[in-house]
């Protein structure tokens, strides 16, 4: 009898042993490269507005929430369903980087890498860059280890996002008021939108005012004269494209 508590005595520790194993090995050392080329985590929409575009080539992009190797970190986040954004970045200690790998590997994140939910329509992604290796997930909506990781940099009052320069897209179109009449575009900047048909760097007042309107619609537009253009922004930071695109009608532009 008393072998017998014994033997099962050590199957169980055994067993339990086994498991942490197991578990561990799920689970790898939130160890990761502290080079400001290396994304750590990022998170991004497959697809998103206009439809269909491939990544990297929406309209007005700002990455859903990036966190570098140099432990700097960026996020958009909507406020509104008519589009209005909030852009955040700058500046994370180690130990927060830490504290949100740690949020992420407590989800599960680091033991499940499959597809969840309806496959069809939008969806958002998630990737891990580690030491040990990359790890990634889809969602068809946002989960909730994506909110969290959103509540925590909340928390953090990261300072708003501003850019010093931008290309500027320009792209006419019939009629843009299904939202109301555009807003005009100010004569005392000293060029028209026709002339960021191809592309165009703005910087100072023009700059703050598209940006600001990039921020509060899905299709941001300005009215210049008889004419209405669709308005794309790319910012020259750390999610610049290697290929910047007039998103609104699929032409490139090199620099």
């Amino acid at each position: 009898m008393r072998r017998r508590v014994v033997f099962f005595t050590l199957l169980a520790v055994l067993c339990w042993s086994l498991a942490g194993c197991l578990l561990a090995r799920g689970q790898p050392k939130l160890e990761y490269r502290p080079d400001p080329t290396n994304l750590v985590i990022d998170v991004f929409m497959k697809s998103f507005w206009p439809p269909f575009k491939p990544e990297g080539s929406r309209c007005n992009y700002t990455p859903e929430l990036r966190v570098w190797g140099d432990d700097w970190a960026m996020y958009s986040q909507s406020v509104s369903d008519d589009g209005k954004r909030v852009v955040k970045a700058g500046s994370l200690s180690a130990a927060q980087v830490q504290g949100l790998l740690q949020t992420i590997a407590d989800s599960g994140f680091f033991r499940k890498h499959t597809f969840e939910g309806n496959a069809g329509g939008m969806y958002s992604s998630m990737r891990v860059n580690l030491k040990s290796g990359s790890y990634s997930s889809d969602w068809s909506g946002p989960p909730e280890i994506v909110k969290t990781l959103y509540k925590i940099l909340n928390g953090m009052n990261l300072p708003l996002y501003t850019p010093e320069k931008g290309l500027l897209f320009a792209s006419p179109c019939g009629n843009c008021s299904w939202q109301g009449a555009p807003p005009e575009w100010p004569a005392g900047f000293g060029f028209g939108l026709a002339q960021a048909e191809g592309g165009g760097w703005i910087t100072g007042e023009a700059l703050a005012l598209v940006w600001q309107t990039t921020n509060t619609t899905y299709m941001p537009a300005f009215r210049d004269g008889n004419q209405d253009f669709l308005i794309d922004l790319e910012i020259p930071d750390r999610f610049w494209e290697d290929q910047p695109v007039d998103c609104w009608v699929g032409g490139s532009f090199t620099p």
